[in-house]
């Protein structure tokens, strides 16, 4: 399953949110959020993701949700963790 994220006020797309390999039995999946460089350190954007995830786990019945992403945005998230309930493992 993936979504393109856009803005409100004029549709412009920045960014893209997948969910993948589900395993409905053990109640996990992976996700990966890609976002314009325009857009990092802006803060709105995470809005998408923390949507997306509340989404992923009341429709799948979620346990766990791997995330994966690039190691240059990984601080961009760091600060969201807390907001979000990101832990960082690996």
């Amino acid at each position: 399953m993936q979504f393109v994220t856009h803005r409100r006020e004029d549709h412009r797309p920045f960014g893209l949110l997948q969910f993948y390999q589900f395993n409905a039995e053990s109640g996990f999946g992976y996700l990966s959020f890609i976002l314009d460089p325009e857009f990092i350190g802006q803060g709105w954007p995470i809005e998408a993701l923390v949507l997306f995830i509340n989404h992923l786990f009341v429709s799948r019945n979620l346990r766990k949700l791997y995330m994966e992403t690039a190691d240059s945005s990984l601080a961009n998230y760091g600060r969201y963790r807390p907001r979000v309930g990101l832990r960082i493992r690996g």
